[in-house]
């Protein structure tokens, strides 16, 4: 192992935190200006995106490239395999069997004049456009798109199911270019394999009257329009992407701690679960702000969705599977780090953002580190998962020792040495053998990575 070296990147990602709050206000970031109607009956939506994209690199271009990950097709092996790995999580995927997304791309336009454009890629994920004439050095193309969308019945975080409706990288997201060109990673289907430039958006949404909606961003104003309402919201620094969520059951808690107004939304029933969340969300954020700087956003929301798994990050908000909200009181400690981990996110994946698909362990084991760090001054050094009833606590000693690094421990050594799915830390999604070998690998082994970094470094 090259200490050094790891101790560069380790000093790098500290500087790019201590970085942010400065950087935010750059003028070199992507901006996204999108208006979007949303029919919750016919479970579609129809966009108008304009994109004002700068070339920072130091050649020419002559095309720019989207990420349209709605538009992602799968072989027949893949819906197999995805259907025969969604009962790890013991949910169908797909209530009314599989069904496939879709993105429309029906125009492509700067300031009124139509610009060449096509699908590509062997998952059909990504749209190059190709510009009329060479964007140079520091020089700036105004892109408009106009597209209509399709949401699948799916569980995850782009569909809907029950009610609810769920929204992540659904319209066109910029791909990353760097001096080693356009990065353009295929979408695979488990985990996330994403890699996104933070970017300012500006988001004018319609949608049926009666629905609550929880939204990356700030809610700046909303106005009725017939049977119908127009929100229309910022973010007020940058963001990794812009996700929604929307249901007309959703009810709300909210908290200001910090100068953080916490939102914690949640079904009929569940209120106890959602007064856990807020006060959860509100411990974790003190803990990474403490150690890395201030929240620089104004708000954060935790909402369910019919994930068909634990929970999972997006950019001022976090999802978290409905039946979560369903855990007894005893596994608490256990709902306590779901919505941490997620929560922490905030800072290893939106503020100092990474590529997902190569180098997941840098999202994932670093947070897991500091998510155990959090676990452990909270509840002790050796935490146990299970909070076991007071009647019960003469009888602890029948059942096995389960504590949060004991558990990631073993995962690992059962996934490596048992399986045999023992991997780098570092590889492409689409190199793991067994999706589950993901969590044991870039999680706990990217957590015991960083922890043989402090150890080396301080």
């Amino acid at each position: 192992m090259n200490f050094s070296r790891a101790a560069k990147t380790v000093s790098l990602l500290l500087l790019i935190l201590n970085g942010y709050s400065a950087a935010v206000f750059s003028d070199e970031f992507p901006g996204y200006d999108i208006k979007a109607a949303v029919d919750a009956g016919k479970k579609e939506l129809t966009a108008v995106q304009t994109v004002n994209y700068t070339n920072l690199t130091a050649l020419p271009l002559n095309e720019v490239y989207f990420y349209i990950y709605p538009n992602r097709e799968y072989s027949v092996e893949e819906k197999e395999f995805m259907l025969r790995y969604s009962a790890y999580f013991k949910v169908n995927p797909f209530p009314e069997g599989f069904e496939n997304g879709g993105i429309d791309i029906r125009a492509v336009k700067s300031f009124g004049k139509d610009f060449s454009f096509q699908v590509e890629g062997k998952d059909r994920t990504l749209l190059k456009v190709v510009l009329p004439a060479p964007l140079g050095t520091g020089e700036t193309v105004t892109l408009t798109l106009d597209y209509h969308v399709k949401i699948p019945h799916a569980y995850g975080r782009f569909g809907w199911h029950e009610d609810i409706i769920k929204l992540s990288r659904w319209y066109p997201v910029l791909c990353v270019l760097d001096e080693n060109g356009w990065h353009l990673n295929p979408s695979y289907p488990f985990h996330r394999p994403f890699y996104s430039d933070a970017a300012n958006y500006s988001v004018e949404l319609t949608v049926p009257a009666n629905q609550q909606v929880v939204h990356s961003g700030v809610l700046k104003y909303e106005k009725a329009a017939g049977n119908t309402k127009i929100l229309t919201i910022n973010s007020t620094s940058p963001i990794r992407e812009f996700s929604l969520a929307m249901s007309p059951r959703y009810n709300l808690l909210e908290e200001a701690a910090g100068g953080i107004k916490f939102k914690s939304y949640y079904l009929p029933g569940d209120e106890f679960h959602a007064k856990a969340a807020l006060k959860d969300a509100q411990d974790l954020f003190a803990f990474y702000a403490e150690r890395f700087g201030k929240y620089p956003y104004p708000e954060f929301s935790i909402v369910p969705v019919h994930l068909g798994y634990g929970g999972e990050q997006m950019s001022n908000l976090a999802f978290i599977d409905t039946r979560v909200y369903k855990l007894p009181k005893f596994l608490m400690r256990y709902f306590d780090f779901l919505v941490a981990h997620e929560s922490g996110h905030q800072w290893f994946y939106n503020m100092v953002g990474m590529d997902e698909f190569s180098e997941m362990w840098l999202e994932e084991g670093v947070n897991s580190y500091f998510i155990a760090e959090y676990l452990g001054q909270k509840y002790g050094e050796n935490a146990a998962v299970v909070e076991f009833p007071r009647w019960l606590k003469k009888l602890e000693w029948i059942f096995p020792e389960l504590t949060f690094k004991r558990t990631r421990d073993v995962r690992y050594k059962i996934m490596s040495r048992i399986k045999g799915y023992d991997h780098a830390a570092v590889g492409k999604l689409s190199s793991f053998q067994e999706p589950s070998s993901i969590f044991s690998v870039t999680y706990g082994k990217g957590c015991r990575i960083v922890q043989m970094l402090r150890a080396q470094i301080g």
